[in-house]
């Protein structure tokens, strides 16, 4: 159980009922009140320990060539951040993360230049190297790791395997013909 301890002084007393609904309001349960030496009462409240955080991986494609897309006989970098509540992790923890395909015929290899920015340390970026002879049209790729409450986690990301522009952002303009 996790406990909460709220101080409160002489002149604060009125407040002890206020105290109380909010804190029933965020889920503790009032455990005790009692006298104390540095303050006039304490009022102790607990709940079940309830994990830190949440944690989730998130997979992207760093070749802002060729996002959606991987040609066949090329190669795509992806980047992976183990993300806590949604947001990448900014804790001391280094993930060590292993990326896999759905197409068994491509291969990784550790990425050797930082094609994120400088927004996912190289450590987290991978190479994938695609056949010329696949065919399958498409790859999801999933990093996997370990959270640090010792839980693992994993995200993915699919993207298509031929030739020309994919499902990624696209650079639009309108043509004018004249026809008559």
């Amino acid at each position: 159980m996790a406990q909460y301890e709220y101080k409160v002084r002489r002149v604060e007393h009125r407040h002890i009922a206020m105290v109380l609904d909010e804190m029933a309001e965020r889920d503790w349960k009032f455990c005790a009140l009692t006298p104390n030496t540095s303050f006039d009462v304490l009022i102790i409240f607990e709940r079940p320990a309830q994990p830190a955080s949440k944690y989730s991986v998130r997979v992207t494609q760093e070749n802002p060539m060729s996002l959606g897309t991987i040609a066949p006989g090329s190669t795509g970098q992806f980047g992976a951040v183990l993300l806590n509540n949604g947001v990448p992790d900014t804790s001391s923890f280094v993930p060590s993360l292993s990326f896999t395909a759905s197409d068994p015929s491509v291969t990784f290899a550790p990425a050797t230049t930082d094609a994120s920015g400088g927004t996912i340390p190289l450590a987290q970026q991978t190479v994938m190297s695609v056949p010329s002879t696949d065919t399958l049209g498409s790859v999801t790729v999933t990093a996997t790791c370990t959270d640090p409450n010792g839980a693992s986690q994993s995200g993915s990301v699919t993207v298509a395997v031929g030739p020309g522009p994919g499902p990624g952002p696209g650079v639009y303009s309108v043509g004018v013909t004249q026809l008559a």
